[in-house]
């Protein structure tokens, strides 16, 4: 069993992954901190369990951040120490502790001083971790109650004090914060905060209080995207904030349930009037492609052969106001309305997001189902349904819509 992704953060040059992990079963229980490392974000190479269920509770989702400057104290002045924040969720209460490691990630050891944080509200939960280097302070997000999320402060990542409490309605646990660029611009840095099921607020942080400027939006629309968590930190000069989330739709009858999203590319642009997150496969996706097959303009009906494994598909498609398209793939069917302005997948429906009728769309494809970006990213809709290879094809059809354009691309596979 996976669920919730933990930790992220790089370490001596490679990137880490640690994860909510039950090793003797694969349904959830008994919760640890898996590990798993990579050196590209594509590769991953499974470690043993980085933390176990103790005296104070099991171990459920926090983050990581390395400790660069040995602020703690806890490094051995040759190694900075990596520190893991984490929930131990105990039968009376929940509280906020710390583990670290000064080889690296390879082993880590519980804080003596645990809790950092003691028992706030039923359930708090999912410390997240972030530098804010205006103020030259740390930053915790944290998991209250209802729809309510804290802000933590510290100078030395060990004594934490409460700065604010912020209501991010519908949604609720694993929270997520972090500085974008507003369009590009250095000198334009917003803050967004984000919950388990990708409602999010954007707004000013000036180290100490959070200010949204606009009203909650939705990235995600789909089945099968939850708790996602963006890294502390890359490798050095790579400014990116690249995040990934738990794939959390069941699988069939299979040893293991849970798996990862392909990991994305966030940014902040301003569309039709409003600060939008937007989320996109990572560059290094193309090193994973055998040959892309292009072709434009092509007639619809339009269909083309596929093989079992994964795919990066492509397609822009005009339509007017009342245009209709259907798109089927490996017994996956989605509907384009551009009346309704939706995109509909099972019984799930995401914004069009189409920009004077045009409708740019990415499909992620692998045995779990699909991962689909729609626009510049704005809306995501994750979709659970093992894909049926007896139906390894891709059909498009329309009534008033025009395939512009599409490429299609094979995935080599990234398990070892």
């Amino acid at each position: 069993w996976l669920n919730d992704p933990n930790g992220l953060c790089t370490a001596g040059g490679v990137y880490h992954l640690f994860y909510q992990y039950n090793p003797a079963s694969h349904v959830w229980g008994n919760m640890h901190w898996g590990h798993a490392t990579s050196p590209d974000l594509l590769h991953w190479t499974e470690r043993e369990p980085a933390l176990y269920p103790d005296e104070l509770g099991t171990m459920f989702s926090g983050s990581a951040v390395v400790d660069t400057d040995n602020r703690s104290g806890l490094g051995d002045g040759k190694t900075p120490p990596l520190l893991l924040f984490y929930t131990a969720y105990g039968r009376e209460a929940s509280v906020q502790c710390l583990a670290f490691s000064t080889d690296g990630g390879t082993t880590f050891q519980k804080y003596a001083r645990n809790p950092l944080i003691p028992p706030l509200a039923p359930g708090n939960r999912d410390p997240k971790v972030v530098y804010h280097q205006p103020s030259g302070r740390y930053i915790m997000a944290l998991y209250l109650d209802g729809h309510k999320y804290s802000l933590f402060g510290s100078d030395n990542l060990l004594d934490w004090q409460l700065q604010q409490v912020i209501t991010l309605e519908e949604d609720w646990e694993c929270p997520d914060f972090y500085p974008l660029p507003l369009d590009g611009a250095a000198d334009n840095t917003k803050w967004v905060l984000c919950g388990a099921s990708d409602r999010y607020l954007v707004g000013e942080f000036d180290g100490w209080a959070f200010r949204a400027l606009q009203p909650a939006r939705r990235l995600q629309w789909g089945n099968a995207s939850y708790a996602a968590q963006s890294w502390f930190n890359l490798r050095p000069g790579d400014v990116r904030r690249v995040r990934i989330a738990w794939n959390n739709h069941p699988m069939p009858p299979a040893p293991f349930q849970g798996c990862m999203t392909f990991p994305c590319e966030m940014s902040l642009l301003t569309l039709d009037g409003s600060m939008c997150l937007c989320a996109n496969p990572i560059e290094e996706i193309a090193s994973l492609y055998d040959k892309v097959h292009e072709q434009t303009s092509p007639a619809l009906p339009f269909t083309a052969p596929l093989a079992e494994g994964g795919y990066d598909i492509r397609l822009i498609l005009d339509g007017g106001p009342k245009a209709e398209a259907d798109l089927t793939v490996c017994g996956l069917r989605l509907r384009l309305d551009w009346e309704t302005g939706l995109l509909i997948c099972g019984e799930a429906q995401a914004p069009l997001c189409a920009e004077d009728g045009r409708v740019s769309l990415r499909l992620l494809l692998d045995t779990p189902g699909a991962e689909i970006f729609l626009g510049q990213g704005q809306a995501l809709l994750t979709w659970g349904q093992p894909l049926d290879y007896n139906l390894a094809r891709l059909t498009v059809a329309g009534i008033g819509a025009v395939l512009h354009h599409i490429s299609i691309a094979p995935l080599q596979p990234v398990c070892r």
